[in-house]
């Protein structure tokens, strides 16, 4: 069996002080904020190691997280890990296959606190295979009082 490929975000979450209790006049949305805006990734720059923050609102539906958004349109089919491991804060991470959000035509895979290695184990760690010509979106959140 291979290793599978890394998709490491784990310093996604730095997170502006204060950004929780700041008003939306004080938050910068950055370009990923929701699926539209989503930053595509290719597999010639994997692994994949960003930082940055989590956003100004909340797009998650059933969860009150911050969160942001990344694409990646599969060319290599094979087992891939994403992880958040050692962020900052209680961490959220939900993958959506065929169409990014919650609808009759997409379908997702999601995690909180898999990653044993992140303090306090709140950090999500999901490996699943994808499928070369499919495209995933990676949703990542954190608690709002994180």
């Amino acid at each position: 069996m291979t290793k599978p490929l890394t998709v490491i975000l784990a310093g996604l979450l730095t997170m502006l002080a204060g950004v929780h209790e700041a008003s939306a006049q004080t938050c910068i949305p950055p370009a990923n904020e929701d699926c539209a805006g989503a930053t595509t990734f290719t597999f010639d720059q994997l692994p994949l190691d960003v930082a940055g923050i989590l956003g100004c609102a909340n797009n998650m539906v059933d969860r009150p997280y911050w969160d942001v958004f990344f694409r990646y349109d599969c060319t290599v089919s094979g087992d891939y890990q994403f992880d958040m491991c050692g962020s900052l804060g209680d961490t959220y991470m939900r993958i959506y296959i065929d169409g990014c959000g919650f609808g009759p035509a997409s379908s997702w895979v999601e995690d909180d606190d898999s990653c044993r290695g992140s303090p306090n184990s709140i950090d999500p760690l999901i490996t699943m295979t994808l499928e070369a010509g499919k495209s995933y979106w990676i949703e990542l959140g954190a608690w709002r009082d994180a």
